[in-house]
């Protein structure tokens, strides 16, 4: 397993996604986790400098401003690491029979978002256009 290959595994456990599921998945999916997986680490490193910054102000002992900058890092970075892993999207109830069109199935629920041949159309709406 390449460098890049494991940073790639780390910034999807940041991210809070499966990396077994990512990994089937296209290049497209694994880098918006990626991407999801940076915005939780970015916060938790100026956490970091910032408080380091703010301890050094009171003290000049780097064996207190270490530990405790760590602990506030590890702290911002497993609350926005939770914020986003438990985020969802809020959605109404779908109506019976109902199914909602999807451009691109969604890799991560296992499903294909295919409407079968059996399965009731949406109703056309109607634009001034038409």
């Amino acid at each position: 397993m390449s460098f890049l290959d494991r940073l790639e595994r780390v910034f999807f456990w940041l991210s809070g996604a499966s990396t077994d599921a990512l990994e089937s998945c296209p290049a497209w999916e694994r880098r918006k986790y990626v991407a999801f997986g940076a915005t939780v680490l970015v916060p938790s490193a100026f956490a970091l400098i910032a408080s380091a910054y703010a301890i050094s102000t009171l003290t000049d002992k780097w064996e207190f401003i270490i530990p405790i900058a760590l602990v506030w890092s590890f702290i911002i970075l497993t609350v926005d690491r939770a914020l986003l892993a438990t985020y969802r999207l809020s959605e109404p109830l779908p109506q019976a029979g109902a199914v909602r069109p999807s451009p691109r199935g969604r890799c991560l629920d296992g499903h294909d978002h295919q409407p079968s041949d059996d399965t009731p159309a949406l109703p056309r709406h109607h634009s001034v256009r038409d």
